[in-house]
């Protein structure tokens, strides 16, 4: 468990890091598992149109959760929370498609 918590705080250091030009060596089959992981979830977090986030609360997000630590935000509270912002980003796209057409 560890050594997936680790490779998952990898990925996030190289998104954190912007890949600034130089290629990063993945080194085992757990760092690109890891890699890909978090490649996959910030490609979704774009889908959603969420553009900007806070790289340190993800990983410590990740940490926790596959720390089975209790979550810093209840379920209940996160899905509310994430409605709430996935409505206001879906009616912002809506208003500004209305004002094109």
């Amino acid at each position: 468990m560890t050594q997936t918590i680790r490779g998952f705080c990898f990925a996030i250091w190289i998104i954190i890091s912007g890949m600034s030009g130089q290629a990063q060596q993945l080194e085992n089959q757990l760092d690109s598992l890891s890699y890909i992981f978090g490649y996959n979830l910030a490609e979704n977090i774009k889908r959603q149109g969420i553009r900007e986030v806070d790289h340190e609360w993800i990983a410590r997000g990740v940490a926790d959760a596959m720390a089975n630590k209790e979550g810093l935000i209840s379920r209940r509270a996160g899905r509310s929370l994430s409605q709430n912002f996935c409505g206001f980003a879906e009616g912002t796209t809506d208003q500004a498609g209305k004002g094109r057409g």
